[in-house]
């Protein structure tokens, strides 16, 4: 997927959004969800890839995945030797080289309506990490200077990056209808 920094090389494009949608044995049900999930970020202003990133699926999900991908522009399937959805958004995003990159849980819809004004913050400038019901998002520099400092194999991935945000003084911006699933990281403190 380096091809698409080398096209945007010399020209003043749109900054690109990564949204990765980790799937694993989802069955052929969540074709419908990356569907919708397309067109409304299609329907949003700047660029976009979305990325189904099949955690070793072994019900014919990696083929759902792959004739999406050849169907609808801007959607890719990649296949990760991570097992579990943390560890294969950790991937991906290590990897990157858009702006910005987020994290959509299948079925997508729940976080939806959220996303996209967070995504507009954070390609602005104006917040670092945005997080909601169902998603996260964070510029990609400070997603992978995150993960750097990110050690092992996280269970709580996306209440892990939230703290760790918060200890660096990052701007984080919550929607009113997230709750963290996990409420550990909001009473431990985080020394340096």
């Amino acid at each position: 997927m380096t091809s698409a920094a080398a096209e945007r090389d010399g020209e003043a494009a749109a900054p690109l959004i990564e949204v990765v949608l980790p799937v694993r044995n989802r069955g052929p049900e969540f074709a419908e969800d990356v569907a919708c999930l397309h067109a409304a970020l299609a329907a949003a202003p700047g660029a976009f890839r979305l990325v189904i990133a099949d955690a070793g699926s072994t019900d014919g999900s990696w083929l759902v995945a792959r004739r999406l991908a050849a169907e609808l522009p801007e959607v890719y399937a990649q296949q990760v030797p991570a097992r579990g959805g943390p560890a294969a958004v950790r991937q991906v995003w290590e990897a990157s080289d858009a702006d910005v990159v987020a994290d959509l849980r299948v079925p997508p819809y729940a976080g939806r309506r959220d996303v996209l004004p967070g995504l507009a913050d954070l390609l602005s400038g104006r917040i670092d990490v945005s997080v909601g019901a169902g998603y996260l998002a964070v510029r990609t520099v400070i997603a992978q200077a995150l993960l750097s400092d990110m050690s092992g194999r996280i269970r709580r991935f996306e209440s892990a990056l939230v703290a760790a945000a918060a200890r660096h003084g990052l701007r984080i911006q919550r929607s009113s209808r997230w709750r963290p699933r996990y409420r550990w990281w909001r009473q431990r403190r985080w020394r340096h």
